[in-house]
């Protein structure tokens, strides 16, 4: 079988991009995923390679993409404009996304440059671009506080572990007289890969999945400083605008609607339990909820959850606050039981 040029591009373009995105999988089974044959398969594979596209690390059987057009910018976080930053430094180098994918970077890039220049408390913002066939990446970096710290002080929270949780919820800023809170929130909603490493800590949103997680930072060691990246596929058309949208009521870009995984709540490094049961840990997950007017509890991974967690937000909160509508998503069987209990007794 025969392709044009253009739909040949296109397989190509979706053959890379499961290499990238699915390291696990077999030229094979990607090729019957593509419905193309192992023989085109394994000719793409070798071109690419010859192209200096594809190429296998030393002692793997696995190829990676190559990147290329590598930018790396560090300058003095000293009297910095973050649009003329992005102007001069990122801006030559996104040229390769489409007109919806510069509009996510330009907006997510100076998002994070001025939370470097008024919060990070850092000498120095670092930039890196980077390249391949499939996607961009910005990395943007400083030697500062680290912001999971920088949170935690700002509240005077327990742990890192709650400074992510307001993170995930939106509208937290350690600067409310002068900020809102969403850039954070809405640029990591924007790429299909973003993460921020600080206080050896590694927080990670595949939104392609709808999922975050939390590592620990183990190979970074970022001791000191903030480093997020940021990831856009090239083929990325999605309107900055839907995104807006998803999080309002609808008729305006009010923020006044969130997700928030309760699975921050536990410290997954230390504890492979995933119950939720006191009245304080349902009083951490529901803090700033007033804020919002719809708020969403995403339950995926939490296993069960006891009678006072959930009497304490669909009971007691839901009474004190009628103007906040809480629901929730991929809960189990159990914990679905456990909240239709507690609102029974309404």
């Amino acid at each position: 079988m025969s392709f044009s040029k253009e739909k040949r591009e296109q397989i190509i373009f979706r053959f890379l991009k499961e290499i990238k995105y699915q390291p696990h999988r077999s030229i094979a089974a990607i090729c019957q995923s593509l419905g193309i044959s192992k023989q085109t398969g394994y000719r793409y594979t070798q071109a690419l390679e010859r192209e200096g596209v594809l190429y296998k690390p030393a002692g793997s059987s696995r190829y990676k993409l190559r990147a290329k057009n590598i930018f790396r910018f560090r300058i003095p976080n000293l009297g910095l404009d973050e649009s003329v930053v992005y102007d001069e430094n990122i801006a030559p180098h996104i040229r390769s996304l489409p007109s919806a994918g510069i509009r996510k970077v330009k907006y997510a890039s100076q998002e994070m440059i001025n939370n470097v220049i008024e919060h990070s408390e850092g000498a120095f913002l670092g930039i890196i671009v980077q390249e391949d066939a499939v996607s961009v990446r910005l990395i943007i970096s400083d030697d500062g506080i680290g912001i999971f710290k920088k949170i935690a002080d700002t509240f005077s929270l327990p742990s890192m572990n709650d400074a992510i949780l307001e993170l995930d919820k939106g509208k937290c800023t350690t600067d409310p007289k002068r900020h809102t809170g969403e850039g954070i929130f809405f640029s990591s909603k924007m790429f299909d890969l973003f993460f921020i490493q600080a206080n050896q800590l590694t927080y990670i949103a595949r939104n392609s999945q709808s999922r975050s997680f939390l590592l620990e930072d183990i190979k970074g060691q970022r001791l000191r400083g903030t480093r997020i990246s940021m990831e856009l596929t090239k083929d990325d058309t999605g309107s900055i605008d839907d995104i807006f949208r998803q999080y309002s009521d609808g008729t305006t870009f009010a923020f006044n609607k969130t997700v928030v995984s309760v699975v921050h709540l536990i410290d997954r490094r230390n504890t492979t339990d995933m119950t939720l049961v006191s009245r304080s840990q349902a009083r951490r997950l529901l803090h700033r909820f007033d804020r919002f007017s719809s708020v969403v509890l995403d339950f995926a991974e939490i296993e069960s959850i006891g009678q006072g967690f959930a009497d304490e937000i669909f009971r007691v909160y839901r009474r004190e606050h009628p103007e906040v509508e809480i629901s929730f998503i991929r809960a189990n069987s159990s914990i679905r039981r456990m909240i239709e209990h507690v609102q029974n007794t309404i």
